[in-house]
């Protein structure tokens, strides 16, 4: 412990609090690294053999740390869309389709073909994203809400009131199909 006066008042100060130079090294600069990374240049082409073993020969670079602690790798999140088996559609899937494609027939035909097709694949998409969402255990209401409506604004010159409107009917009528499927 250490005695430090300050204004007639005596501090302890631990010795843990202030560590030693000696546990934290000055970092090496730029100018002190450059002589160890010196990598022979030759001017010959090498093979692939030769690149396979430079490469084995080569030190493994520092892993990132956190306070002396290799930090562990973000895990890699997959899609959670259900995989169609032999491009055949499931029941609860087309049943998903035809609700979300009621009432929309005078809309489709007006559209060009570029805009059908954009609509219709993009139509495809909500259908089983929804499908994955009604499946889940806690069903997220407001997400395939905001499906339905990303999916219908594709449609041009459609009133914002028109397109949240329609959602919610629809996010209704699945919500219904979903609670009939359950108690069946």
């Amino acid at each position: 412990m250490q005695k430090e006066l300050k204004n007639g008042i005596i501090f302890y100060m631990s010795p843990n609090l202030f560590p030693s130079k000696k546990q934290f090294p000055k970092p090496e600069t730029a100018s002190e690294r450059i002589p160890q990374q010196e990598q022979k240049v030759d001017s010959t082409v090498e093979t692939g053999r030769e690149i396979e073993q430079l490469a084995e020969r080569q030190p493994v670079p520092d892993q990132e740390t956190d306070y002396g602690r290799a930090t562990a790798p973000v895990p890699v999140q997959h899609a959670k869309e259900p995989q169609r088996v032999g491009g055949k559609k499931t029941p609860e899937l087309v049943e998903i389709e035809n609700i979300l494609s009621e009432h929309l027939e005078e809309l489709f035909v007006s559209l060009s073909d570029s805009k059908k097709t954009a609509f219709k694949e993009k139509g495809e998409e909500a259908a089983q994203t929804i499908d994955s969402l009604l499946k889940q255990t806690k069903i997220k209401v407001k997400q395939i809400l905001q499906t339905i409506i990303s999916w219908l604004s594709i449609i041009p010159g459609i009133n914002k009131f028109f397109i949240e409107q329609q959602a919610e009917i629809k996010t209704n009528k699945l919500l219904a199909l979903r609670n009939k499927e359950t108690h069946t």
